[in-house]
């Protein structure tokens, strides 16, 4: 028995009494002795595990306010129970496989009635597979040590209120909020109460019905010891289950005593509604805010001793599975045992062949795995060998593309220089020409006109008949079809070196 200290504000103090936690206690040893079993007694234990736990109780741990830190603590005394609930749903499951494992061992021993065990076995209660489904719960921010931040303080509040803000929880709760919480509720907490006392009551019923895992007295041999070693395995874990049954109800005992004092001692919403409005108001006097500032020191206090009081916040009682050993190798006969020992010999005796056979297929997979590779290896050389053939062909491509391009480039240029000079022998063929018109034009002016011996006139037809050989010579001669589209054509010039003349370039 654990008694709390009473708190500074002179609360009462709250006795909480500490769960008993079973030691493992090991079953007494029994001496070595000859294979001694009545098959009824083993049916009939059969028949205590196979019957069902008392019904575990279905109270709800309704909140007793409406404070975030009391809602959570219902919340995870609800998941708790569920929690114990649907183990010991499992651990029935598991207790009717050993009463299975029991009647199959009582109809091997000699001498049982095996009609007798039959309608043991057919007799047993169907196991239902259908839990309690957890309750829905979603843990709200706790007003005393929660995740929550504190809201943002008004300016207008004095440096005095502001210190109320710097708890240790780090979250600010006005008086008149928790004022109108903590009385939003059952203010006899008779819900939890109810809950506390039920499951109370059920840590006597499981620790009674841990009586189907007493030893055997009848049964003598090998294999009662480790039988016996697992029904203690089993009862532990039932005791356990017992302890969890009365930390729920101490737990739930707490909060509802600690509620009962604490909504006595907390402000009323009838003392701090005339204070709060005036300070929203802004017409609180120095005095009414120095009993503002009381009041809410009082309610912190009271949350503080309410918290303290009631030990939150609780941590949850874990899913704990029950043993999952039912080995039928414990209720097996010595017969049975020799067998299978005989078994186990020749399997042994075949380990060297199945070596020798996993050998060779692990060899078989390693050829295959190797072959596998290099074919692999070989496929990507032939597509690499592709790539590089490609590569090389384009490559080829695009310098003969230049090459070519850089001929017909050549030939052009080649082709415009001719075009250009040609274009200026007829420009000066055509200066010269109209020279000589006009020196002929002047002298039939003159009424004597000066005829150019025919010796001069010969030479310089065939200076310019050289001037356009030697051009023609130089010029590359014109490919069938004409010219590139855009390069203009120059004809030769006509044998003599005489350009025929335009229309109109002699006047008349």
């Amino acid at each position: 028995m654990v008694k709390l200290p009473p708190s500074s504000r002179g609360l009462p103090a709250i006795s909480v009494q500490q769960p008993r936690v079973p030691s493992v206690v090991k079953p007494p040893e029994r001496p070595q002795s000859t294979l001694s079993v009545e098959p009824q007694e083993l049916i009939d234990r059969a028949k205590q595990l196979a019957e069902a736990l008392p019904q575990w109780p279905d109270e709800q741990p309704k909140a007793p306010c409406e404070l975030a830190m009391v809602r959570n603590a219902a919340t995870v005394l609800q998941r708790s129970a569920d929690n114990v609930a649907m183990a010991l749903k499992a651990g029935e499951e598991r207790w009717r496989r050993l009463a299975q494992l029991l009647v199959e061992a009582a109809k091997k021993y000699e001498g049982v009635d095996a009609d007798a065990a039959n309608k043991v076995a057919s007799a047993m209660p169907a196991f239902s597979a259908t839990l309690r489904q957890p309750s829905t719960y979603q843990l709200q921010p706790d007003a005393v040590g929660s995740f929550v931040p504190p809201p943002a303080t008004p300016s207008w509040i004095g440096d005095g209120s502001k210190l109320l803000v710097a708890q240790s929880d780090n979250v600010f709760l006005r008086v008149r909020d928790a004022a109108k919480q903590i009385n939003a509720g059952d203010a006899r907490a008779t819900a939890l109460f109810r809950f506390a006392d039920s499951w109370s009551m059920y840590e006597g019923k499981l620790r009674d019905a841990a009586i189907r895992f007493r030893p055997f007295e009848s049964w003598r041999g090998t294999a009662v010891t480790q039988v016996e070693k697992q029904f203690e395995q089993h009862r532990v874990w039932l005791n356990q289950m017992a302890a969890n049954c009365a930390l729920l109800g101490q737990q739930a005992r707490a909060l509802a005593s600690a509620h009962c004092v604490a909504v006595v001692q907390h402000p009323t919403s009838a003392q701090v509604e005339p204070l709060h409005n005036k300070l929203l108001a802004k017409r609180i006097s120095s005095r009414d805010y120095e009993a503002y500032k009381r009041l809410q020191k009082m309610s912190e206090d009271v949350r503080a001793e309410y918290r303290k009081q009631a030990g939150l916040p609780w941590s949850l009682i874990n899913l704990s599975m029950p043993p999952d050993r039912a080995d039928a190798d414990l209720f097996k006969t010595p017969e049975q045992k020799a067998e299978e020992l005989a078994e186990k010999q020749q399997q042994r005796a075949m380990q060297p062949m199945q070596a020798m056979l996993k050998a060779q297929k692990e060899e078989a997979e390693k050829a295959r795995e190797e072959a596998r590779k290099a074919r692999q290896d070989s496929e990507e050389e032939a597509r690499r060998a592709r790539r590089e053939a490609l590569e090389e062909g384009r490559k080829a491509r695009q310098d003969a593309q230049e090459e070519a391009r850089k001929a017909r480039q050549q030939a052009q240029d080649m082709a415009d220089e001719a075009h250009e000079k040609a274009k200026e022998q007829q420009q000066a063929f055509a200066k010269s020409m109209g020279a000589q018109q006009a020196a002929l034009a002047k002298s039939v002016g003159a009424g004597t006109p000066k005829v150019p011996s025919v010796s001069k006139l010969m030479g310089t037809v065939n200076q310019f008949a050289n001037m356009a050989k030697g051009m023609a010579a130089k010029t590359p001669p014109v490919p069938p079809g004409g010219t590139k589209p855009g390069v203009p054509w120059v004809p030769p010039l006509p044998a003599g070196g005489h350009v025929p003349p335009r229309a109109g370039m002699y006047p008349t």
